[in-house]
């Protein structure tokens, strides 16, 4: 495979490298200097070159490529990997292009995760193994199938759960070979009551259910949107389902996805306007419940009169 990795990325990477290594700044500044020192037609492929020799050297390239080697799928069917900087450690991501034959995948990194081997390992592993799901035929990828929705709020909703569950089984497998960082459970398990808007108990049955599922076997592509379409309350991997507890103060309302602190009573809506959400919302039932402003529209589009407490 052939990495390109952004001239100025390397520069930023090497710089910082050189600047916690005091055995190695002296050297690197002669190097620098003598770049400098080309005509200025020639200097910045000087430094250019500089920096993709001390990336080599300081082992970035074959710790990249250490890990690619992990994916077999990635290592043998993509033919470049082109490396650049991402602003923020949450712009960082990877994406594949092209067809098969041809394809390459573009990553954003962040230098201080470049820096840290920890972090890097554990980026990259889960990176790339989004990137292998979609050239493993037994997932099914399908582009073209997609989150949807009536509305770019349940479009996002849908989208966000769908992205945390496909993070999920990553980290389920990354788990199963030991190579999953101690603090990322916790996290995705707070993620995963705040994109399905569960209470603490709730959330903490149906985690414990999908990890173990993932743990045991990948789900496919078209698992994973179904699942993120239905939303918490269909959960397929449960014998007996019960509804939901009231989702907890500050959680998304599964509509707007906007944090709401204002959940709307059962008294609150009427079943016209329980009715009407589920034709616009058809993964929704009045268990899932909804923010009280979400609850004031669909009341006033139905035309019917606010309950008093």
């Amino acid at each position: 495979m052939n990495i390109v990795a952004d001239a100025e990325l390397m520069e930023r990477v090497v710089f910082a490298a050189v600047r916690a290594r005091p055995d190695l700044e002296r050297r690197y500044h002669r190097r620098f200097a003598a770049a400098h020192a080309e005509p200025p037609e020639q200097r910045d492929a000087a430094f250019s070159a500089l920096h993709a020799e001390w990336f080599r050297d300081l082992g970035f390239d074959e710790r990249l490529r250490a890990l690619l080697r992990e994916y077999p799928l990635l290592h043998t069917h993509v033919e470049r990997l082109v490396l650049h900087e991402a602003p923020t450690r949450r712009t960082q991501g990877c994406e594949l292009f092209g067809q098969a034959g041809d394809h390459s995948v573009v990553a954003a990194i962040h230098v201080a995760t470049l820096l840290d081997d920890a972090a890097f390992q554990y980026w990259a592993r889960h990176e790339f193994q989004h990137v292998e799901d979609m050239l493993d035929p037994a997932f099914a990828y399908d582009p073209a199938d997609r989150p949807d929705g009536p509305t770019a709020a349940a479009r996002n909703l849908v989208r966000d759960r769908y992205a945390l569950l496909w993070s999920l089984s990553v980290d389920a497998r990354l788990a199963s070979r030991m190579t999953l960082p101690a603090g990322v459970l916790p996290r995705r398990q707070r993620e995963f009551a705040a994109a399905f808007g569960l209470s603490e108990r709730r959330a903490d049955e149906l985690f414990a259910s999908t990890w173990a599922a993932f743990r045991h076997s990948r789900p496919t592509h078209a698992a994973l949107l179904s699942r993120a379409r239905a939303g918490a309350s269909r959960d397929a991997n449960e014998s007996n389902p019960q509804p939901p507890a009231a989702p907890p103060p500050g959680a998304p309302c599964p509509l707007c996805a906007f944090p709401t602190f204002d959940w709307a009573r059962p008294a609150d809506l009427d079943a016209a306007s329980a009715a009407q959400i589920q034709l616009d919302f058809p993964g929704w039932s009045p268990p899932d419940s909804l923010c009280g402003r979400c609850a004031e529209l669909y009341r006033s589009q139905c035309r019917v009169p606010v309950r008093h407490a």
